[in-house]
Parts: C-alpha cells; sequence; structure tokens
C-alpha cells in the first residue's frame, strides 16, 4: 500500500495549497472540485436493496470548529456545498480521529481517493456526509 504526506496527495491531484501544520484539509483541484482529506475509519458501509453503498460521514465537533485550521477548512466546504456538489476524498489513516478537545493527528494518506457527492453539511457541527460514487489510485 502506498503511503502519501498530506503535501505528496494533494500535489497528485494538482493542488499546492495543502501540507504543513495549519493548514486547511481541503481545496479546489484545478478543476474546480473540492479535495478533502478524509479519515479512513469514517467511510461506512450500508446494505440497501440493491448492493452495498458506501458514504463518508464525519460526524464533527463543535469544540475544534474553532481551531483555525478547522474553521478554514468549514468555512471552505461551505462557501462549495451544495447537495450532489462532486467532491473528491482522499482516504487516509490518522493516529487519532480527534476528540472534543484535541485535533486529529494525520499519519498518510493511502492513495486511494473516492469520487463522491456532498449529500449532507452541518457547519455549527462540523458534520459532513458524502455519498461515494467511485473510487481511484493517484
Amino acid at each position: 500500500m502506498a503511503k502519501y504526506s498530506f503535501r505528496k496527495a494533494a500535489q497528485r491531484l494538482g493542488i499546492e495549497t495543502l501540507g504543513g501544520i495549519g493548514t486547511r484539509w481541503c481545496d479546489l483541484t484545478p478543476e474546480g472540485v473540492m479535495a478533502l482529506m478524509a479519515h479512513k475509519s469514517f467511510f461506512t458501509k450500508f446494505k440497501t436493496e440493491s448492493g452495498i453503498m458506501v458514504k463518508y460521514i464525519d460526524p464533527g465537533n463543535t469544540n475544534l470548529n474553532k481551531k483555525h485550521p478547522a474553521r478554514l477548512s468549514l468555512d471552505l466546504l461551505d462557501k462549495y456545498f451544495t447537495p450532489g456538489a462532486p467532491i473528491l476524498l482522499i482516504e487516509a489513516e490518522f493516529k487519532t480521529d480527534g476528540a472534543d478537545f484535541s485535533a486529529a493527528e494525520f499519519d498518510y494518506a493511502t492513495g486511494k481517493v473516492f469520487r463522491a457527492t456532498f449529500e449532507d453539511f452541518d457547519r455549527p457541527q462540523g458534520r459532513i456526509v458524502c455519498h461515494i460514487q467511485s473510487t481511484f489510485n493517484i
């Protein structure tokens, strides 16, 4: 399995603005599609009548939304959000997914990217829900 730094994974999608302490978790690709560094543990499979559906559900955290990188990221997602809008979710392993008063700790991006559509976004809570369409590797 590939292991990419935050910066290298973003660069593979044409984004030069991400990576390093204090930067956002998301930005637009050169094509204008939002790309978000996504917690591997927040991808969930659901059984449906037509098969298996995968969603990305980040539960958010109101305490952490006050921190600078979180606030910048959520503000950008809020400007971009429209139900059904395309989004690329860069799968990443995190050392921790965060807690009430501690931010998530990035480990590495896996190289897998999910093409998805925005389903729901709650800016005050920081909750993000996306419906997965397909995957590719960077």
